[in-house]
């Protein structure tokens, strides 16, 4: 079972009483300090407030990667940032659900940008049928995970992954990656998936906007979630094979 582990002990249940049970799941109690959230401007701990949101603000938050480097203490690292500031981007991606309901696809689009992930085939929840389009967006440092189902150009239904949810779907992209990816070039698999979160060459060089030419390519990764994602490997611009691969490990040999 993949899983993302936030070195932060759970709010207690009174603090989440606002959220659903799959929302409450993301959050975290940080100790407290006087950090603030790059994107958010909220206190660590402290609740986002819905109308704070600026015409750029889910864009910003949308598989968001921004060094926290040089804004935050030395001993501030990955895993502090998600537990910090859950409340926040916790409640932040609950808006962003909340507004796309109803919208057409463009005109989310236009509001957060290009999804993680588009497409259907998934049986994995047993709400959704596998016929069914849908999208997943990942908000803030903590990528918390939201689902959109679409019925021709509209989306129908939103909503924040529970854990559950989110790792079932984890699981099912890594076996397409797996079983589509072997023989097929470069072109088609970024065709299939969309650019790469970043490549490798044989130098071991990367790019997260890869303008390295597609036979010089060992290597490329796409991030599903803060901790996990997939690894595909080339040799002359063909895939030999794929795994699942941690964030940020991107010197693959």
């Amino acid at each position: 079972m993949l899983s993302v582990v936030v070195n932060a002990a759970p709010w207690p249940a009174s603090s989440k009483q606002s959220f659903s049970p799959s929302e409450a799941e993301w959050i975290y109690q940080p100790e407290e300090v006087d950090y603030y959230h790059p994107v958010l401007r909220v206190k660590a701990g402290h609740e986002f407030d819905p109308e704070a949101v600026t015409a750029t603000t889910f864009r910003r938050l949308n598989k968001y990667k921004d060094s926290w480097e040089g804004k935050f203490p030395e001993k501030f690292n990955f895993r502090g940032f998600c537990g910090y500031f859950s409340l926040a981007e916790v409640g932040a991606a609950r808006e962003f659900s909340r507004r796309v309901l109803h919208l057409e696809k463009q005109q989310i689009i236009a509001l957060a940008g290009a999804p993680s992930f588009k497409g259907r085939g998934f049986n994995g929840w047993e709400w959704l049928s596998p016929k069914s389009e849908f999208w997943v967006y990942n908000f803030g440092g903590g990528w918390i995970p939201v689902y959109l189902v679409f019925e021709g150009n509209t989306c129908v239904r939103s909503g924040i992954c529970s854990r559950d949810q989110f790792h079932a779907y984890e699981e099912w992209r890594i076996r397409q990656i797996c079983q589509f990816g072997p023989g097929k070039s470069y072109s088609s698999i970024v065709s299939w998936l969309g650019q790469p979160d970043s490549v490798s060459d044989a130098k071991g060089r990367k790019a997260s906007s890869p303008k390295t030419p597609a036979k010089q390519i060992v290597s490329c990764f796409y991030q599903f979630s803060s901790g996990t994602g997939a690894n595909i490997y080339f040799k002359n611009g063909i895939c030999t094979g794929s795994d699942c691969g941690e964030e940020r490990v991107y010197i693959l040999h």
